[in-house]
């Protein structure tokens, strides 16, 4: 009876892990991409003094540039405007990006090559911090 229930057992065992593709050689079986229906920013932007490294966004304006490409997002001061709000741009747009932050009382700040890769589903976001020096 011992020997039935261990032939029994190992036969079980053969089953499933053949069943499960056990095999060194199986190849994995493909995961399906699930993409949710969101439209991501290829570039954030936070806007910071310096000096202080308090966010400053209220009133602060960008230009971001990729050949002809052209596009101007800004956080209007006005009242309940946010200083921690990031500026979004470059809505599921990869590509390689100048991107230049004016505000006023500060020097603008500028960065060049800044690069908007294709993900799976979306963009992969780039995050900036655009310290600004005070005049």
């Amino acid at each position: 009876m011992i020997g039935e229930f261990s032939l029994l057992w190992g036969s079980m065992a053969l089953l499933l892990v053949s069943a499960c593709g056990g095999g060194s050689d199986s190849e994995p079986v493909p995961v399906p991409v699930v993409c949710t229906p969101s439209i991501e920013a290829g570039i954030r932007i936070q806007v910071t003094d310096s000096a202080s490294g308090n966010p400053i966004s209220c009133g602060a304006r960008a230009v971001v540039t990729a050949g002809a490409y052209s596009e101007v997002v800004e956080n209007p001061s006005s009242p309940g405007c946010f200083d921690t709000a990031m500026l979004v741009a470059a809505l599921e747009r990869p590509d390689t990006y100048g991107v230049t932050v004016s505000k006023a009382g500060y020097l603008d700040f500028a960065i060049n090559d800044l690069v908007v890769t294709a993900g799976v589903c979306h963009v992969n976001t780039v995050t900036v911090e655009a310290r600004l020096s005070s005049m």
